[in-house]
């Protein structure tokens, strides 16, 4: 999301520069997994996982509860592109990242997160993925800043959900 460029381009790269795996942009729209397995093929770099791209009203702390349901679709969708291309991971921003002002009160905002990250979580078990839950900076989100906010916030959601520390 840093660096728009043809994945192909990417992947000769990473290829050059001895990397074995990547974390694809969870943009399922964009990635045809028929398309990108042979391409990683290609290069001999495997998808260990996936991150989640929280911007354009991707948040499941969003005010508008069609917009949550919205990005728990685009989340599920993203998981099961992850799982196609062989991943194993999937790393999770709960909120748009950019939104630093609260659409509710902390309470109500952490219930939409859980309510909506166990349906999250039902989904990657089913896959066979794991979920890596990423806290932000204050400068990025409102929502899950800190490493022990993610751990409680993971707890709440299940036992294999994880934290990803970046």
């Amino acid at each position: 999301w840093m660096r728009p460029e043809p994945l192909e381009i990417t992947l000769d790269r990473l290829s050059r520069l001895g990397y074995e795996g990547l974390e694809i942009m969870a943009e399922p729209t964009r990635y045809d997994p028929a398309e990108v397995r042979p391409l990683l093929q290609k290069f001999g770099i495997q998808c260990w996982g996936g991150v989640s791209i929280m911007m354009a009203s991707r948040d499941l702390i969003h005010g508008d509860k069609y917009i949550r349901l919205g990005s728990i679709e685009y989340i599920k969708e993203s998981l099961t592109l992850v799982k196609e291309l062989g991943g194993e991971v999937f790393t999770l921003v709960p909120s748009e990242v950019g939104k630093v002002v609260a659409m509710s009160d902390p309470e109500i905002e952490w219930s939409w997160a859980v309510e909506g990250l166990k349906h999250i979580a039902d989904h990657a078990r089913t896959l066979g993925v794991r979920i890596a839950l990423e806290p932000l900076n204050r400068f990025e989100t409102n929502f899950l800043n800190r490493h022990d906010q993610a751990l409680v916030l993971a707890d709440h959601v299940g036992d294999d959900v994880g934290v990803c520390l970046d």
